[in-house]
């Protein structure tokens, strides 16, 4: 009971000063993985590895885009590149929504060798760590990024 009242708090202060410390690691650490997201999300779906751009890619796009999507508002076919090796092709659907709200709209990515959709695994990939850097996953969204 001779303990001083800083002495008393000392473990207070060391528990506190761990779990935080733990906590900066895990944001630094996660937001350093977050730059590297699409390469991530690449090593994490092998299905696309093996797509490179071909002088026929654009027509073959065109041509799935026609045949996916012939009555849609707008087309967007981004080509393969050193951070995504498959053809990925977007469209705006015709008609808006029912509810109401703002559509993304939709994506497949093609093969730029041979023009076949590629369904690649769902995974997070490096989206997890991006969000994981900010938002602390599991914790609710306000909290997190206070």
């Amino acid at each position: 009971m001779n303990k001083s009242f800083r002495q008393s708090m000392a473990w207070l202060h060391t528990w506190t000063g761990l779990l935080l410390g733990w906590l900066l690691v895990a944001i630094f650490i996660t937001g350093t993985s977050a730059y590297f997201r699409e390469e991530i999300t690449l090593w994490m779906q092998p299905e696309v590895h093996d797509s490179t751009l071909q002088p026929g890619t654009i027509d073959m796009a065109l041509a799935a885009l026609n045949a996916k999507a012939p009555d849609a508002r707008s087309w967007d076919i981004s080509l393969p590149g050193p951070r995504q090796t498959a053809a990925e092709l977007r469209w705006q659907p015709a008609k808006p929504p029912e509810d109401g709200r703002r559509h993304r709209g939709e994506q497949i990515l093609m093969d730029a060798d041979s023009g076949e959709v590629v369904a690649p695994r769902a995974t997070r990939g490096g989206n997890f760590f991006y969000r994981f850097h900010f938002e602390l996953y599991g914790i609710d969204r306000l909290w997190a990024r206070l």
